[in-house]
């Protein structure tokens, strides 16, 4: 139960602290198909989404949010402390003679 509990802490911080370059990662791969795809279909204006990447906006669906993979990591890797601080009795406990055996 321990080694399950010490690998929910790690996996749950591994993926809290990689999930932002996951996701900056996600974000530039969107951004760029956004780029290539959408600027060749607006014929009317087709220079408008050059001009807006440009200034730095994006649109909303290029984003790739960190936050919910770190609040998942964060979750798991509190589970396995609360895992871990779960008291386990060290001895059998003998319950004819009132102590331990």
């Amino acid at each position: 139960m321990r080694r399950f509990a010490w690998a929910c802490v790690v996996v749950g911080l591994l993926v809290a602290v990689g999930s932002p370059f996951v996701a900056d990662h996600l974000t530039a791969q969107r951004e760029a198909e956004a780029l290539g795809v959408n600027s060749a279909r607006a014929l009317d204006e087709p220079y408008r989404l050059d001009r807006m990447f440009s200034q730095g906006a994006r649109p909303t669906a290029v984003f790739v949010s960190p936050w919910s993979a770190v609040i998942a990591g964060a979750a798991l890797a509190g589970f396995g402390v609360l895992v871990l601080a779960i008291r386990r009795p060290t001895a059998p406990v003998d319950h004819q003679r009132g102590g331990a055996a």
